[in-house]
Order: C-alpha cells, then sequence, then structure tokens
C-alpha cells in the first residue's frame, strides 16, 4: 500500500508539475501577443518581450524538456535582437524533438533573417523531411536558394509550394523574380499576372491587407508598370506606417526610376522605424 501510495504522489506531482509550466507558457504567450500588437510604442513593445522571455524561463525552469518553451524563447530572444541565444534555443529544441519539422521550420526563419542562407536551407530540408505537405516550407527553401543565386534550383521547391496552395501569391512573385534572374521573360510575365490576380481578390476581401497591397506592388513593378506599382505602396503605407517594408520598397522603386532625392526620404524613414534599408 505504502508503495502504490508514493506512486500516486508522484503521479499527482509531474501533473502539478505540467500544469505549473503550462501556466508560465501561456502567460508568456499573452505578453508576447502583446509586444507584437504593440507597434507605437518601442519601450513598451520591449517591456512586455521582457515579460514573456522571464515567463519562458519560468517554463523551462520548471520543464527543461519544453520543445514548445525554448521555441517561444527563441522567438522572443530573436524579437529582442539576440540573435545567437535565440539560434541557440532553437538548437536544444531541434536536440530535445528532433523530429519536430516546426522546430526545424522555425530555425530556418531565423537563420534566413540573419543572412545565413545555406544553414536556414539546410533546416527547411529537415523540417521537409519529416513534413513534405508544408507549403510555407518549400517556399521558404525556394527563396533560400535564391538568396544563394541558385535560381535554377529554386524553382523545383517553388513549383512544390505551388501544388499544395496553388493560391499562394508570394510563391508566384518569387517564381516570378526567379524566372526573371534565368531569363525566362514570358513564364516571369504569367507569374506576375497570377499575383496581381490573387492579391486583388484578396483585396476585395480586406481591403486592408496590407501583404496584398505590397506584393500586387512589386508584381507590377516587375511587369514595368511602376506609376501603379508606386500607389500599392502609398497604400500598403497609408494602411499600417508603422510597417518598414512599404517605405523600404517604394525608396527602391522611386531610386530604379533614377528619384533619387525622393527615395532618399523613404530609406529615411525605414531608419527612423529602425529597419535596414536593405
Amino acid at each position: 500500500m505504502l508503495i502504490l501510495a508514493a506512486a500516486a504522489m508522484l503521479c499527482v506531482s509531474a501533473i502539478a508539475q505540467e500544469d505549473i509550466a503550462g501556466y508560465w507558457l501561456d502567460k508568456g504567450n499573452g505578453s508576447a501577443r502583446q509586444a507584437l500588437n504593440e507597434t507605437q510604442n518601442d519601450t513598451a513593445m520591449d517591456l512586455l518581450l521582457q515579460q514573456a522571455l522571464d515567463a519562458y524561463n519560468k517554463t523551462l525552469e520548471i520543464d527543461p524538456q519544453s520543445v514548445l518553451g525554448w521555441q517561444k524563447k527563441g522567438e522572443v530572444l530573436f524579437e529582442l535582437e539576440r540573435y545567437e541565444e535565440a539560434i541557440s534555443c532553437l538548437n536544444r529544441s531541434t536536440m530535445i524533438a528532433p523530429q519536430s519539422a516546426d522546430a526545424w521550420y522555425l530555425k530556418g526563419c531565423m537563420l534566413g533573417e540573419m543572412g545565413r542562407f545555406q544553414e536556414a536551407l539546410d533546416a527547411y530540408n529537415e523540417s521537409l523531411k519529416i513534413n513534405p505537405q508544408s507549403s510555407d516550407a518549400w517556399y521558404l527553401k525556394g527563396g533560400m536558394l535564391s538568396e544563394l543565386g541558385r535560381f535554377n534550383q529554386a524553382l523545383e521547391p517553388y513549383n512544390e509550394s505551388l501544388k499544395i496552395n496553388p493560391q499562394s501569391s508570394k510563391a508566384w512573385l518569387d517564381k516570378g523574380a526567379a524566372l526573371n534572374e534565368l531569363g525566362s521573360k514570358d513564364e516571369a510575365k504569367d507569374a506576375f499576372a497570377k499575383v496581381i490576380e490573387l492579391d486583388e481578390k484578396a483585396i476585395e476581401l480586406n481591403p486592408e491587407d496590407v501583404e496584398a497591397w505590397h506584393r500586387k506592388g512589386w508584381a507590377l513593378d516587375l511587369l514595368g508598370r511602376h506609376n501603379e506599382s508606386l500607389q500599392c505602396f502609398d497604400k500598403a503605407i497609408d494602411i499600417a506606417p508603422g510597417h518598414c517594408r512599404p517605405w523600404r520598397s517604394k525608396g527602391i522603386v522611386l531610386q530604379k526610376l533614377g528619384r533619387s532625392v525622393d527615395a532618399e526620404a523613404f530609406f529615411a524613414k525605414v531608419r527612423e522605424l529602425g529597419c535596414s534599408t536593405n
């Protein structure tokens, strides 16, 4: 009876520990969500990210084998620009759960953002071995190959992504860009026309879809319709003035058009928002 009682106490203790770890994980997730929605006050955002980090640290003190805890901690560290620490957390998560496609995928996203394209490509390959039905992983694999200048090889993952999700406007856009680099101009034009078709439908459903306006702007630019492209970037800026990418994109197109002074004003705004102009 004493043995059974002791075993029961151990089970109760394990369940309680799991519940406490879950509490801190949820608390961290709440703070992280608030931080992502805080676009007006950088100090408030950093405080919320620190709260999230503290909560994830509590999670991992209680359960050092929490794959999700390591992933979430890595995401917050990445937002705080503590990149090497973030990658260490993702390395820990893939060591604990080498069959977690999500862990490898997230590691690929971080490495790609850091410009470590070959390492990111390796991470996406690992993710796709586990979950070959991920349209986004195929798309981002294509992106890493494009960043490495391997445009011909990039076409296969873009096509795989589009087989799974033929409505992926971003995959059509990047496939078109790769085709352009390879000199397949007519195929590229068809891809850009598809982007415009898909994003116009998205905008009909949600006129405030910043990403759709942004992608449409790039597709129009790559088709040589620069004035229409600039109008799309303006729309994206109107909807989300705190987002760097539309400001940067408009600056790039203005620069291409020889309007360097106008372009610099937009690049200055990008820097003011705390982003890179590259």
